[in-house]
């Protein structure tokens, strides 16, 4: 029971997944054994989430925020991220698609973009990111997963104004990753008795 209640919350298309058996059963077998029926109660999740926020900060001043959620946008329980960051000296935006179950159970792919322009004091900076992993549940105890990552920024600062004559330093990356998760809690759902 515990398992298949992870697995409608791993969907991440419900507020809450409970799982539990019936108080009283529903046969008993010829060999005494009790039947009992398993309740699944589901509060779905709204589709579509926006939420805008504004903030004063002493190092960065005003700044305005807001995300866009949409889930299961191509219907197979997926969902899209949208962020967005104004302040006066930095601004990002970060995308994330995130599709669970890829080919069959426990497969996760998770695609990422992030822009970011900075202008400051120090330096001024254009950067833009890209990502991509696929995680894999072995078991529930049990994870791993292994990725790629690639950015592009573009630089100024008092040091390249001096150091190269178009004054701007480019800079490319490109990583791959790896992550494995192993994990003996007692229960799923509240890991703190494990």
């Amino acid at each position: 029971l515990t398992q298949f209640s992870a697995r409608l919350n791993e969907a991440r298309l419900f507020e809450r997944a409970r799982v539990t058996l019936s108080e009283t059963p529903s046969a008993i077998t010829e060999e005494g054994d009790e039947v009992r029926d398993v309740l699944v109660m589901l509060d779905d999740l709204p589709r579509n989430r926006v939420g805008f926020g504004f903030r004063l900060e002493t190092d960065t001043g005003f700044g305005l925020t807001a995300d866009i959620l949409r889930r299961n946008l191509t219907r197979r329980g997926d969902f899209l991220e949208a962020s967005l960051d104004l302040a006066a000296p930095f601004q990002t935006l970060d995308l994330l698609w995130r599709r669970p179950h890829v080919n069959r159970y426990g497969r996760g792919m998770q695609v990422s973009a992030s822009a970011e322009n900075a202008k400051t004091d120090a330096f001024d900076r254009r950067l833009f990111g890209l990502s991509a992993s696929y995680d894999i549940i072995h078991d529930p105890h049990f994870s791993y997963g292994y990725g790629v990552s690639g950015a592009f920024s573009s630089e100024q600062d008092a040091f390249t104004r001096i150091a190269f004559a178009t004054g701007r330093r480019d800079v490319q990356t490109a990583s791959g990753f790896a992550s494995a998760n192993w994990d003996f809690s007692d229960n799923l759902l509240n890991p703190k008795t494990g």
